[in-house]
């Protein structure tokens, strides 16, 4: 008698449960959601990259060294941009361009650079990224931001 009805309310509930499952889906947060987003996300480390390898191509020729840092200012304020418009990326990628960027921000926020500091900023780099490093850092991110720093200052 009670098992009956007992049967039909649990047959009740688990179609709601069932039906419920797949009609309330929810996308992850983090996940691209079409093709367009996915180009983005791939186009994100390749723009910080051409970003940065355009600067230090332009810090290696001879200008003052004032102008440099302007322009490495222009640059990191590109990246931010470019970052804040995308999705995260995936850990590595963010790793990545967190060194890209992190690594040249102390010599861009110092209001009163000169090139006599120049050996402090080099040991910088080394020092927050790499504590273990014998001469320079052998991260491809750090490294650029090496060579970026010595054409800053040469």
């Amino acid at each position: 008698m009670y098992s009956r009805s007992i049967l039909t309310v649990l047959g009740a509930v688990s179609a709601v449960l069932v039906t419920a499952a797949f009609s309330f889906h929810v996308r992850a947060p983090f996940s691209p959601g079409g093709d367009e987003e996915s180009m983005l996300v791939s186009n994100v480390v390749h723009s910080v990259d051409t970003n940065l390898n355009g600067l230090n191509k332009k810090v290696h020729s001879r200008m003052p060294a004032s102008a440099k840092v302007e322009m490495l200012r222009q640059t990191l304020t590109t990246i931010q941009e470019v970052r804040k418009q995308n999705p995260l990326q995936t850990v590595d990628k963010e790793i990545y361009l967190d060194y890209a960027t992190e690594s040249l921000e102390h010599v861009a926020q110092d209001q009163a650079f000169s090139v006599e500091k120049c050996p402090e900023y080099k040991a910088r780099v080394m020092i927050d990224f790499e504590p273990y490093s014998e001469n320079k850092p052998s991260h491809p991110a750090l490294k650029r931001s090496y060579q970026i720093i010595e054409g800053i200052c040469s």
